[in-house]
């Protein structure tokens, strides 16, 4: 394996004081980590919430679509009579949502009967599940961004949270000083010499 590394003298002044970019993989990781947790955080709106009513949040099942490959894959004939199936769902929504949107309704009135789509809007709803479904009809690339986005957004609440404690504990510690001081500080190094693993399940347990 070549290593694509800047050698220390060979680059820039700037260069040779950080180590990190003289490393095209450290970059190119940097890079990718950074688009990862911008697309999920940018796509919250889009999977928790109601952008567009077509929009596929992280909870939308359609069972038709059950169990579906990306679309860039090859499909068998099972697999796109489920997918016409699915569009032909999403077409008869639209038209229903229309109706409602146009007549300013909430629900459809009883004997009112919506036209069947036709071929070409069939066609226009026809659904692209990048990374295919679940069993129940999921979209998995949805999923992905909603569960990316809550971990993100757990870890960021997790370290607010300790920094607050921490900083309000050390600063306590601090202005109380002597053997108040000597006795919290120790508490600490035995919190420090705990492994974190055992500490989470200990808690978990207890909880």
């Amino acid at each position: 394996m070549s290593d694509t590394s800047v050698p220390a003298m060979a680059g820039t002044e700037y260069h040779r004081d950080n180590p990190l970019l003289r490393s095209k993989a450290g970059l190119i990781g940097m890079c990718v980590l950074g688009v990862l947790v911008g697309v999920c955080l940018l796509s919250i709106p889009y999977t928790f919430g109601e952008v567009r009513p077509d929009t596929p949040r992280y909870d939308h099942q359609r069972l038709a679509a059950f169990m579906l490959p990306p679309w860039w894959v090859t499909h068998d004939e099972a697999e796109k009579g489920r997918l016409e199936e699915a569009a032909r769902q999403i077409a008869t929504e639209r038209i229903r949502s229309g109706y409602l949107e146009e007549h300013e309704l909430e629900a459809l009135p009883d004997g009112v009967e919506l036209p069947e789509p036709t071929a070409e809007q069939v066609s226009a709803a026809r659904p692209r599940y990048w990374l295919g479904t679940d069993s129940l009809g999921r979209p998995l690339l949805t999923r992905c961004l909603a569960g990316g986005g809550i971990s993100i957004g757990i870890g960021l609440s997790a370290a607010a949270i300790s920094v607050f404690i921490g900083t309000l504990y050390g600063a306590i510690a601090g202005y109380l000083g002597g053997k108040p001081d000597a006795v919290m500080m120790r508490i600490v190094d035995i919190l420090y010499g705990l492994p974190y693993i055992l500490l989470v399940v200990l808690l978990a347990v207890a909880g």
